[in-house]
């Protein structure tokens, strides 16, 4: 926690190697744990953690360690709010950065879907849902497209598309004995939205049985406790635990409350 040493550091580094974007990613980090241990405001981190990068970025020669700044740099935009940002981000990578081999081609595919991941988030669900179907038939077998997807819709009140896209892979899961947490929770909350009963509890059973220990989305265990247990219960919840000081999550607590 010699926060002082460290920048003493960092800065005598940068004024050998300018050009390192490993340095400027050291940077980055290191904003980001003075905002997190509340030495410097949300603004200022905000602002000295996005210069860093982007000098990281704009340095960064190797294809490989590219596509691996990107995908830092996309969750530090999502965290933090900076959704423009991320979709400026990603369409950049997407449009200029090389495909040349399978790696560097799930990396343009992630940017599409983070794209389509955001732009569905704020709604605008026609040009994500192109993206999101186009990608999920190339790549069948990758869960998490199918589960950001199903996010985006339930947001939007698609509740049978959501059963219509992962019931089958959750169903293939459970047969090879690996069920998804996500996945049925996803589920759960889309029978609930149908106002399929039997449905809903059959998947709530199945949550608090086969899947209490694995670790699932913070946020939809709090939109399902809520319908099983009642505001009081979810609210003794939210106020025992600290308010996450990432913008977005932060957001997503202060809804719920």
């Amino acid at each position: 926690k010699n926060y002082k040493a460290a920048k003493r550091v960092l800065n005598n580094a940068l004024s050998e190697q300018a050009k390192n974007p490993e340095l400027h990613k050291a940077e980055a980090a290191y904003w980001e744990e003075m905002y997190f241990q509340q030495q410097i405001n949300l603004e200022k981190s905000i602002r000295r953690i996005s210069q860093a990068y982007e000098n990281a970025n704009e340095l960064e020669d190797d294809f490989m360690l590219k596509a691996e700044l990107n995908s830092t740099i996309r969750s530090f935009y999502l965290n933090f709010g900076l959704w423009d940002e991320g979709i400026k981000l990603a369409e950049d990578y997407f449009l200029d950065a090389p495909d040349v081999s399978t790696y560097l081609q799930d990396a343009k595919d992630e940017n599409e879907i983070y794209i389509a991941f955001l732009k569905g988030k704020m709604g605008y669900y026609i040009e994500a849902s192109r993206t999101f179907e186009r990608l999920i038939k190339k790549k069948p077998q990758n869960y998490s497209f199918r589960a950001r997807y199903a996010e985006v819709l339930l947001q939007l009140g698609r509740y049978q598309k959501v059963i219509d896209l992962i019931q089958p892979s959750q169903d293939l899961l459970k047969a090879a004995g690996q069920p998804q947490k996500r996945f049925q929770q996803q589920l759960a909350l889309a029978y609930l939205g149908l106002n399929d009963s039997s449905k809903f509890d059959q998947g709530i059973s199945e949550l608090f049985t086969a899947f209490s220990k694995r670790r699932g989305d913070r946020w939809l265990d709090i939109e399902i406790s809520l319908n099983v247990y009642g505001a009081d219960s979810c609210l003794k919840r939210l106020n025992a635990s600290s308010i996450p000081q990432e913008p977005y999550q932060a957001s997503q607590y202060h809804f719920w409350k």
